[in-house]
């Protein structure tokens, strides 16, 4: 029993001493804060349209919204990702960051420079069950 709780012990030791440690964000600049409307002047999405289908994941029903507030580094990978605000309050919160993880952003044609920025976005979650 000894001998498998040690062997057990150091298995996990091992795993959490290889494991890589998280990416600092690229900044080749200070970040700009900018307004929403603004983004797809500095970064864009590769996901096509508005909505995104969340698979695999259990979200609430119905409907709600979510504002984030992140960086945009100069690699296109989202930093800093915090909730704002949601409604109904908490009840979208896991799936909207989750959402914002997947994103992938590329630099616009007009940010060559790859200018890392600060942005505040609106998820807005529709289940095509309910009356939104």
């Amino acid at each position: 029993m000894f001998r498998q709780f040690l062997l057990i012990s150091m298995a996990a030791a091992l795993t959490a001493s290889c494991a890589t440690p998280p990416r600092e964000p690229e900044l080749t600049s200070d970040i700009v804060v900018i307004e929403e409307a603004q983004r797809e002047d500095y970064w864009v999405t590769r996901q096509d349209g508005v909505y995104v289908k969340v698979s695999g994941r259990r979200i609430p029903s119905g409907c709600g919204r979510v504002v984030l507030r992140y960086v945009i580094d100069s690699r296109g990978d989202v930093y800093n990702a915090e909730v704002l605000e949601s409604e109904p309050p908490g009840g979208f919160d896991k799936a909207a960051l989750a959402q914002l993880a997947e994103w992938d952003y590329v630099p616009a044609e007009s940010n060559p420079g790859r200018i890392p920025v600060q942005v505040t976005s609106t998820v807005n979650f529709t289940d095509q069950k309910s009356d939104c």
